[in-house]
């Protein structure tokens, strides 16, 4: 395996220790990315896709990505726990949500899939409590978090609540360093898309990928563009104390950013390596059993041909 030259070794040295909201957090990005669209009730046809998509945009930035499609409450349970673990001290969380949302008593809750909900009273039990991703983000101290929530659409369940509140709850506190993004203002629906995305989540990718844009920034210009196509406003909650960037610009953090994404794709080489052998194994297996097979008709063969000659 060939080493790091020195020079880029000492490069990427320097700029940890000069842009520390930059590359490190780079260094220390992990996300969790949850699409649910199969529900009984009110089925979604672009969370998964959206999910899928982001999972992969986010893969780009430079972020450990666990993606779970058509969750149910177990797992999306225990993936929230296992994202909390595993956020770092001074580093990055992301999460990211499409599906289903509801508020009851001002509280958001994400729907799973087979939530069984007859009455506004089950949704706590049936439902993940929003504030929960909040909790592990606090409790990891880290540097940066991020949760982006295309969940504001109609309440399948709106017929069995009491309240009449539509869309999500705009939350009033979070942690230090947390930028809060929901696909449409407070008390407002989102839509489906037409196309493969939701329009918020297909304005995310497009945004996402220009370098040296910071994420106030960027999110101005989702929201410019949904309001200009759609009507939609996206609205955010921050209390970041400082910049970050999804992609770096054309400083010297772009090595930064080069690196990564050259991990990326040694990483999706080893597993396609590891595929090919998996698929060889599995072939030499067949051939195996098909020679055994062979071996097994020949001995039969023989014997049938010793017995006519006993008989002649």
């Amino acid at each position: 395996m060939q080493t790091m030259p020195i020079r880029i070794f000492f490069a990427l040295f320097l700029l940890v220790l000069t842009c520390p909201f930059t590359l490190t957090a780079s260094e220390l990005r992990t996300a969790l990315v949850i699409g649910n669209g199969a529900y009984s009730s009110g089925p979604l046809k672009n969370p998964v896709n959206d999910a899928t998509d982001m999972a992969a945009a986010l893969k780009k930035a430079g972020f450990t990505v666990s993606l779970k499609k058509n969750a149910k409450l177990q797992e999306m349970e225990e993936a929230i726990e296992g994202f909390g673990n595993s956020l770092k001290r001074g580093g990055v969380g992301l999460f990211y949500f499409a599906g289903h949302g509801v508020q009851v008593n001002g509280i958001n809750y994400l729907l799973p899939i087979g939530a069984k909900i007859n009455k506004e009273s089950d949704v706590k039990y049936q439902a993940v409590d929003a504030n929960r991703i909040l909790d592990e983000m606090a409790s990891a101290n880290n540097g940066l978090n991020i949760v982006l929530l295309d969940a504001c659409r109609d309440n399948p369940f709106a017929k069995s609540f009491r309240s009449a509140s539509r869309g999500l709850a705009i939350v009033s506190s979070a942690p230090t360093g947390t930028f809060i993004s929901y696909s449409t203002g407070p008390g407002q629906v989102a839509r489906d898309g037409e196309g493969r995305n939701s329009p918020y989540t297909g304005a995310l990718l497009h945004y996402m990928r220009e370098p040296g844009i910071p994420i106030t920034d960027m999110f101005m210009k989702v929201r410019q563009k949904l309001r200009r196509e759609t009507g939609q406003v996206p609205w955010e909650l921050s209390s970041l104390e400082g910049k970050f960037f999804f992609v770096s610009g054309k400083s010297g953090l772009a090595d930064g950013t080069a690196v990564l994404e050259r991990k990326t794709a040694a990483d999706d080489e080893l597993q396609a390596e590891r595929a090919k052998l998996e698929a060889e194994r599995t072939n030499l297996r067949k051939e195996k059993e098909l020679l055994e097979q062979r071996k097994v008709l020949e001995e039969e063969r023989q014997k049938l041909e010793t017995e006519k000659k006993q008989m002649a």
